[in-house]
C-alpha cells in the first residue's frame, strides 16, 4: 500500500515538474492571472482595466484561430529608459501661467508620476525652438552686433529658460530619475556664417571652440539650478535650411570636430553629459553622416543617435544603428500630432506602430513627442511659423479656469511606460517577440526587474478586430483587440 502510494507521489510530481520545466528553463514562471489594460480608438477605454485572464494551454485551435504573438523570454535585448515629451518655451509658458499652478501639478503627475504614465524622459532646447511665445528668437549668447565676436561667452544666460526651469524642477520632484535631453536649433549668429539665427549658414571655423564652450557652459548654467543634462545633441535637424525659425546647418565632419572638443570639456569639467549623434530624420542622409561620425575612434564620441519621426520608420534607421554600431543607444527625439490629423484613433495607431511600440523590436531605447502642452489649437508660436502641431497635452484657460485633455500620444506612451519602468535604477529589458500577422496585429514585450512581464499590442486595421493569443513557455491568453487600439498584457 505504502508502494503504491510512493508510486502515485512520484507520478504527481513527474506531471508538475513537466508543466513547470518550460517555465524554469526560460526563468520566468507564469503568474496565475495577467491584467489587461486597454485605450480602444473609439474612446470607449483609456487605459481601462479589464477582467484579469487565466493562461491555458496553447493549442491548435490558437494557431489556427487567431494571431498568435510569442513572447521569447531568453531573448533579450536592449534596455527601455523611457517615454516623454519636449519642454518648449511656449509649453512652459503656458505651465507657469498665474493661477494655473493646480492644474500644471496634476497635469505633471499624470505624465511623470507613479500614479500617473510613468514618463521618463524630458528633451528641452538651447536656446529658441520654433516654439517660443512672441516673435522674437534667441539664444543663450545674443550679441548686439553680430560682426562681433564673444569668445569667452560674457553674455551668456540661461535668463530666458526661466519658465523652462521652473517646470523641470517640478518634474524631477515627481520623478527624481528622468532623463534630459537638451538640443540646440542654432548657434549664436555671430557664430554663424550669415550673422543669423533663420537664414541658411554654418559655424565658422574660427567658432567651433566656442561652440563647444557655448554648450559646456549650458550644462554648467543648468547643473548650478541642480538639473543634470544627461544627454546633448550638438544640433536639432543639422541638414535642414529655408525655414523661418533658427536653425544652422552642421556637416558630419564639423560634428566630429566639435564633438570630440565638447565631449574632452565634459569629461574634463567632470560632467557625465553624453552626446548623441544625428537628431534628424531617417533617410539615406543619415546613413552617411552617421558611417561618418560613428567611424573608428569617433564612436568614443558618442553614446547613441537620435532621430526624428517625420520620413522614414525610426524602425529602419534603428535597424541600420543595431546592424552597424549595435553597442549605441537610439532614441526617437521628436514626432508630433498635427493638424493633418485630428482623428483619435488613427493618431493612437500611427503612434503606437511608429513610435512607441514597433520601433522598440528594432532596437529603440526610448521616445519623446514635441511639445509637452500647448491650447488646443497648437498655439502659442510666432506669427510666421503657425500653429502646426499639437501638445501631448492641451492646456487650455476659461474665465480664470484652467482644464487639460490628454491626445492620443499620451495612451500610446502610457500603455507602455505605466507598466515597463525602472526598478531601483534598473531599466526593463526589451524581449524578442513575435507576431504571426504582423500586418495587421503588432506587438513588443518587456521585462521588469522584478520579473514581470508586460506584452503591448496594437491592431492597426481600421476595421477589423483581432482575437490575439499571447503565447509564452506554451501557455496563451486571448483577448480580442479592437480595432486602432492598444491593448497591454501584465504577466
Amino acid at each position: 500500500m505504502r508502494l503504491k502510494r510512493k508510486i502515485i507521489l512520484l507520478v504527481a510530481l513527474c506531471v508538475i515538474l513537466s508543466m513547470m520545466l518550460p517555465s524554469c528553463l526560460s526563468g520566468f514562471l507564469l503568474p496565475e492571472y495577467v491584467d489587461v489594460y486597454v485605450t480602444t480608438g473609439t474612446m470607449s477605454k483609456l487605459l481601462s482595466r479589464q477582467t484579469s485572464l487565466k493562461f491555458e494551454k496553447y493549442t491548435e485551435d490558437h494557431e489556427y484561430n487567431g494571431v498568435t504573438v510569442e513572447v521569447d523570454t531568453l531573448d533579450k535585448r536592449q534596455e527601455f529608459y523611457g517615454y516623454g515629451s519636449a519642454l518648449t518655451h511656449s509649453s512652459a509658458y503656458l505651465m507657469t501661467q498665474e493661477g494655473a499652478e493646480e492644474t500644471v501639478d496634476e497635469m505633471l503627475r499624470e505624465m511623470y508620476g507613479e500614479e500617473g504614465a510613468r514618463f521618463n524622459i524630458v528633451r528641452i532646447p538651447i536656446g529658441a525652438s520654433d516654439y517660443i511665445e512672441g516673435d522674437s528668437f534667441f539664444t543663450c549668447c545674443d550679441l548686439e552686433n553680430n560682426d562681433e565676436k564673444d569668445f569667452a561667452l560674457k553674455h551668456f544666460s540661461i535668463a530666458k529658460d526661466a519658465n523652462i526651469i521652473k517646470v523641470l524642477k517640478k518634474i524631477i520632484e515627481i520623478n527624481p530619475n528622468v532623463i534630459i535631453i537638451a538640443s540646440p536649433w542654432s548657434a549664436p549668429a555671430w557664430m554663424k556664417t550669415t550673422k543669423s539665427l533663420t537664414a541658411n549658414g554654418t559655424i565658422t571655423k574660427d567658432c567651433y571652440e566656442a561652440y563647444a564652450d557655448y554648450l559646456l557652459k549650458f550644462v554648467e548654467a543648468y547643473a548650478k539650478e541642480g538639473i543634470d543634462i544627461d544627454y546633448l545633441t550638438l544640433m536639432n535637424e543639422p541638414y535642414i535650411s529655408n525655414i523661418s525659425y533658427p536653425h544652422t546647418e552642421l556637416s558630419d565632419l564639423q560634428a566630429v570636430e566639435i564633438g570630440q572638443m565638447l565631449s574632452t570639456k565634459l569629461k574634463v569639467n567632470k560632467y557625465s553629459t553624453k552626446l548623441l549623434a544625428w537628431d534628424y530624420n531617417v533617410d539615406s542622409i543619415s546613413e552617411d553622416y552617421l558611417d561618418t561620425v560613428l567611424e573608428g575612434n569617433n564612436q568614443k564620441i558618442f553614446a547613441g543617435v537620435a532621430y526624428h519621426g517625420y520620413e522614414e520608420s525610426v524602425s529602419l534607421g534603428a535597424e541600420y544603428v543595431k546592424e552597424n554600431y549595435p553597442n549605441k543607444l537610439i532614441f526617437m527625439t521628436e514626432i508630433t500630432e498635427h493638424t493633418g490629423s485630428n482623428d483619435f484613433a488613427s493618431n493612437l495607431s500611427y503612434a503606437a506602430r511608429y513610435t512607441t511600440l514597433d520601433p522598440l523590436n528594432y532596437g529603440l531605447s526610448g521616445s519623446l513627442f514635441w511639445n509637452m502642452a500647448l491650447r488646443s489649437d497648437g498655439s502659442p508660436t510666432p506669427v510666421k511659423h503657425g500653429n502646426e502641431c499639437y501638445g501631448v497635452l492641451d492646456i487650455n484657460e476659461e474665465n480664470g479656469e484652467f482644464t487639460y485633455y490628454k491626445r492620443s500620444s499620451y495612451y500610446a506612451m502610457a500603455q507602455i511606460s505605466k507598466f515597463a519602468y525602472a526598478i531601483d535604477g534598473e531599466y526593463p529589458t526589451v524581449l524578442g517577440t513575435t507576431s504571426s500577422n504582423d500586418s495587421q496585429i503588432l506587438a513588443c514585450s518587456l521585462q521588469r526587474a522584478d520579473g514581470t512581464i508586460v506584452v503591448a499590442v496594437t491592431n492597426v486595421s481600421d476595421q477589423l478586430s483581432e482575437t490575439v493569443h499571447i503565447l509564452i513557455n506554451g501557455q496563451c491568453v486571448s483577448f480580442e483587440v479592437m480595432p486602432q487600439s492598444v491593448v497591454t498584457f501584465v504577466i
